[in-house]
């Protein structure tokens, strides 16, 4: 297999100023270089500029009243990287943009607009060295790995922390010093509207992040207004380890526990109350979701109670399905269809402080190491 260019490390610091004037100064070839890809990537599904903006003026001012540290850092990361708000917002919110607002794009395609992912975590009593496993798949455009990063934010008043995130973002999958990580799963329901914007997913996933304590980071998720579904696990790694998927509409949440020590999701409701209750047009645009989390959890049973990052990395390269695979490559499944692939396989072990990544895994098998 061909090596790819691990992503780099970016560190900031400061107010939320101050860092994210650092971060789009750091990153902002990738920032527009990402901007420019969306902005052509809409244009052929036949949507204008004019429109993103015009929902990302929304999303501006819902994120603005209800998150301003966050909204005056993505300001700021503008301002550094020398582009306008609405491109950054496009790279944090680009689900509730395409997914919900009104824009010019037929029913048809924005089924196809949104990334994928099979997550899981195996808690301390099912792996080898005692310590909580959490990591995913990272599916979407195949493109994107010239544009992610490896963020570090150190704070004063507050645990420091490290995402995987597209250039300009605020938080994707990661963890803190306090042992806090999240990954997060699209969802989607017939319920999503545009009514009421809520705040960005990278928004709400760095609030997690951002938390002194597990209840804090749950309470995060759950008190943020939100716009689209999704699927967010939180886990702890300190004091016996804890975890706990979060399945997010716009109007609840429905949750789920480890079960004899694993937890894994992919891209349609699990909980029987989300079942009983939502129409999940997620799974009806992609069934393949219902196998991805079977066989990762089949793969990750294999090893009983000694469980590996190893094991995590085999079952995270399962290609049953091909194309529509736990591990993706970037084929075009249909007409229709966007090309989609595995972007990165993340690998966390936030009590060691650690981060490891493969880049496109489809292509390359080498993971790079990163450490808090």
């Amino acid at each position: 297999m061909s090596i790819v260019k691990p992503p780099p490390l970016v560190e900031i610091e400061g107010p939320a100023e101050a860092r994210g004037e650092a971060y789009g100064r750091a990153t902002d070839t990738q920032i527009k270089c990402g901007v420019e890809r969306y902005q052509s990537f809409l244009a052929a599904k036949g949507c204008t500029w004019d429109a993103v903006v015009r929902a990302s003026s929304l999303l501006a001012g819902r994120l603005e009243e209800a998150c301003p540290e966050q909204y005056r850092e993505l300001n700021s990361v503008a301002k550094g990287a020398g582009v306008d708000l609405a491109d950054v917002l496009l790279i944090n919110g680009r689900s509730e943009i395409l997914n919900a607002a009104g824009i010019d794009i037929e029913a048809e395609d924005r089924k196809h607009l949104d990334d994928g992912c099979t997550a899981a975590v195996a808690m301390p009593e099912r792996t080898a060295e005692g310590r909580l496993i959490h990591g995913q798949n990272w599916d979407w455009r195949p493109e994107c790995e010239d544009t992610t990063v490896i963020l570090v934010v150190r704070r004063s008043d507050g645990p420091d922390l490290m995402t995987y995130v597209e250039a300009g973002g605020l938080a994707r999958a990661g963890f803190n010093e306090a042992g806090i990580a999240i990954t997060g799963n699209n969802l989607q329901t017939t319920e999503e509207t545009w009514a009421k914007p809520g705040i960005p997913l990278s928004v709400i996933r760095r609030l997690a992040l951002e938390a002194e304590t597990y209840p804090a980071a749950l309470q995060a998720v759950a008190s943020s207004p939100r716009t689209v579904s999704n699927n967010m696990i939180i886990s702890c790694a300190r004091d016996g380890g804890e975890a706990f998927d979060l399945e997010t509409t716009p109007q609840e949440i429905f949750w789920l526990a480890p079960d004899n020590g694993l937890l894994v999701h992919a891209n349609h409701f699990v909980s029987p109350a989300a079942q009983a209750k939502v129409v999940d047009a997620g799974l009806l645009n992609g069934m393949d979701s219902l196998y991805r989390d079977r066989r990762v959890r089949a793969r990750l049973e294999q090893a009983q109670d000694k469980i590996t990052q190893s094991d995590f990395e085999d079952a995270f390269s399962d290609t049953f399905g091909h194309p529509a695979a736990v591990l993706r490559s970037p084929v075009s499944r249909s007409r229709k269809q966007s090309i989609s692939a595995t972007v990165a396989t993340i690998l966390m072990d936030a009590e060691a402080r650690m981060m490891r990544v493969c880049q496109s895994p489809y292509k390359n098998s080498e993971y790079a190491t990163y450490t808090l």
